[in-house]
């Protein structure tokens, strides 16, 4: 989770430092997000798979896929 706190103390100070601080742990936890969501997606479609409609489904994107 997004450390609220820095964010607050940023806003509350106008500090370059505790901004500079605030996106720094904004960015690590976006990055951590991002890593989590890549290595969801890659273990989902793992091997040979005769089903990807299915693991779509699974994942909620085949709606989303058809509306498009």
């Amino acid at each position: 989770m997004r450390d609220r706190a820095a964010k607050r103390k940023a806003i509350n100070s106008n500090d370059p430092c505790d901004w500079a601080t605030y996106k720094k742990l904004r960015n690590a936890m976006n990055n951590r997000i991002k890593t989590a969501k890549a290595s969801n997606f890659l273990k989902a479609f793992e091997g040979n798979s005769r089903k990807p409609c299915k693991r779509l489904m699974n994942l909620h994107l085949a709606a989303k896929a058809i509306r498009l």
